[in-house]
This record gives structure tokens, sequence and C-alpha cells, in this order.
């Protein structure tokens, strides 16, 4: 774990790399892990300075910090991926000739107002961050930043440019650090939200629904985990028109009651990891592991805690089946807060994609909660 001098805290694991960016005392305290349990810290504690170069924070000022994407500006109606053309809201797929078709958007990100920029932004988009700050003295100032993802992931830097996907549903968090030569001047903090659990059109000529599952919870001992077992029926045509399905956990988010029940010392496979699945009759299920691996069952221990198998695929080499009427999945999740009043719950995005037997693919996204507790 490092604090930096402006206390701001990242965490993961040895080695580590970081840049010394803020004047001040850095302290990095070392874990010492057998398992899950700490058996013994270290804690060393450091200073980084600059020689006075003459800067200092007298008449500092935001300037333009922009925030810029590539989109369409459709007025809220959709747009057919195949012939770009914009169609209206009404169903009746007629073409909006209203509609302005755009390229970039462009907002602010006022430092200067309580109300930074937008709150809410769309998913799966790349956004440009630029901007600028001025001291009395020219050469002073500079920007520096620090960025923490819904899955808590905290990237450092000198603002410059900041390029970042919204691959994530969850918040997103950025504070920007106004700095006169090695004063911190100016502070802005900007939060905003994305929300990825949007479903694809069906590409595919079929009525096929996935029903959210009521997840049914136990308890893993060792290593410490929580199953969440999931069975999600499926409904759609019959017949033996299908090749293949595919289930991938594509959102996994971690929410708590109060933040101090989050407990940090947890591993990949706890992840929303997928434990088994169950077969569609006689074909068995294949997990794909990280590092390229398949398998039919994932093993969480030795170095298996490390792994996070996230997709799971059945494939009959290519010999067509039906739709089954439901597939049973089991998640991996942290396992219960040791504190009595402490509950966490788990938000878990599956995406299944069905192949027919004309290569078509159809995809189905269902978004499911489970409370973790003892």
């Amino acid at each position: 774990k490092l604090k930096d001098p402006s206390n701001n805290i990242t965490t993961g694991n040895v080695p580590v790399t970081f840049t010394a960016l803020l004047p001040g005392t850095y302290t990095l305290t070392l874990y010492g892990l057998c398992g899950t349990k700490i058996c013994d810290t270290c804690v060393i504690q450091f200073k980084t300075d600059c020689i006075d170069d003459g800067c200092d924070c007298k008449g500092s000022k935001w300037e333009n910090i922009t925030m810029s994407w590539n989109d369409i500006i459709d007025n809220g109606n959709p747009r057919d991926p195949n012939n770009k053309k914009i169609f209206t809201s009404d169903g009746t797929g007629r073409i909006d000739p209203k509609v302005v078709i755009g390229g970039q958007q462009s907002v602010a990100i006022d430092c200067n107002a309580a109300q930074h920029g937008p709150q809410s932004l769309p998913c799966n988009k790349t956004f440009t961050i630029t901007g600028a700050f001025s001291c009395n003295k020219p050469g002073c100032a500079k920007i520096l930043y620090t960025m923490v993802y819904p899955n808590g992931f905290t990237n450092t830097g000198t603002l410059g440019t900041l390029i970042f996907t919204t691959t994530q549903s969850g918040w997103y968090s950025i504070t920007f650090y106004g700095m006169c030569g090695k004063d911190t001047c100016k502070i802005c903090g900007y939060r905003f939200q994305v929300d990825c659990d949007d479903k694809p059109q069906c590409p595919c000529p079929y009525n096929i629904v996935v029903k959210d599952p009521t997840a049914q919870t136990s308890v893993l001992a060792s290593p410490a985990a929580t199953i969440a077992s999931s069975n999600f029926g499926i409904t759609g045509p019959t017949g033996t028109l299908f090749t293949e399905i595919r289930a991938e956990v594509i959102s996994y988010v971690l929410t708590s009651n109060n933040e101090v029940c989050i407990n940090c010392r947890s591993y990949p496979f706890t992840w929303a990891s997928i434990y088994t699945a169950g077969a569609i009759g006689a074909m068995q299920p294949k997990i794909t592991m990280y590092g390229g691996n398949t398998v039919t069952t994932f093993n969480p221990s030795g170095n298996g805690i490390y792994k996070n198998p996230r997709e799971v695929i059945w494939n009959n080499s290519g010999v067509s089946f039906a739709l089954p009427a439901s597939l049973s999945m089991q998640f991996l999740l942290p396992p219960a807060s040791i504190i009595d009043c402490c509950e966490l719950t788990a938000k878990i995005c599956v995406k299944f994609t069905f192949r027919d037997i004309n290569c078509k693919e159809c995809e189905m996204i269902v978004c499911f909660s489970v409370p973790i507790k003892k």
C-alpha cells in the first residue's frame, strides 16, 4: 500500500513501479501474506523534495480542461450499425430527416464550479482529456492527475493528455492537481458514472430470452470464497439450430453498506470467476483460463487463485444442437466480512452469445445482484 503526500492510496502486489511526482513524504507498507493471512508488515517512509525554483501559487488559476470523444449526435434515436442511417424512436423504421450526424463531442470540465462536468457518460467510448494550469512565473505550471476506475485500478500521471476507455460500469473519479513548481496550488475532483448494461439488438432471426437468475450462495472454506450458484432459464426456437453458446462475465462491481466492510485481501479468482458450469445434455462446457489453457473445471487452489476464468464455451465440435431449457453456472465471490454488521453486494453482468448453423450470432446481457453476508 503506497500513500503519497496528498494521501492518495494505491494498492497491489509487488514488484511495483511508481514515479514520485509530488514533493513530500511517501509511506510504503508491505504486507507479507501466507494464504489470506497477514503474517508480517514492513513500513518504509521516504521524502522527496525539489530545489526552490521561485515558483509559488500566487495568481495561479485553472485554464481550459476539455474532455472529448467520438460519438453520434442523434437526438436519442438509435443508429443502424449496418447501413449507417438514423431511425426514429417510434418503432416505424422511418429515417428521421431532422437528426444531425456528428463526429466528435466535447465538454468542458469546469474546476471553478461545484458541478465540474457531466455526471453520466456513455459506455465503450474512448475519451481524451486535455488541459492547462497557469502560474505567474513562466515554466512553473503543470497538472498532475490521479484516476480511479470502478474496479479500484488507479492511474497517475501528468496532464498533458489523458486517454481512457469506459469499459466498466460504476463510478470513475479523476483528481487534478494544479502545480506551480513543487507546490500544489489547486485541486479539482471530478466523478462520473458509466452504465454498460444496455442490451444490444439481436442480429439473428430468433426470439431468444435469457431470464435473470436467482443466485443461491454457499461457502468455499479453502481458499475462502463465496459460491453463487445461478440457473439461467432460456426460451427460444426448437430444433437443432445452434452450434455454439458462449457465456462471458463482462462486468463485476462489489459494493458495501460501509466502506470498512470491503476486504482488500482478495484474489482474481473471487472477482466473479466462473467456478463450474453445467452441461448441455452430454456436451460438457469448456472454461477459458488465463494464459489460454482450456479445461472442463476450474480449481481455485495453489496458483489457481491468481487466475481469473471469465468465459465458458459450449461447442460440440461443430455438430448442431437444440437450445437448453436452462444453463447453470457457479461464480466465485469474496467471502463474507468478518464484521457482523457488514453486508457486501456483488453485481454481475453476463453476456450470452448464441451462434446458429449459419454462423449468425445473437447476444443477450443479463445482470443480477448477489448479497454476500453471514
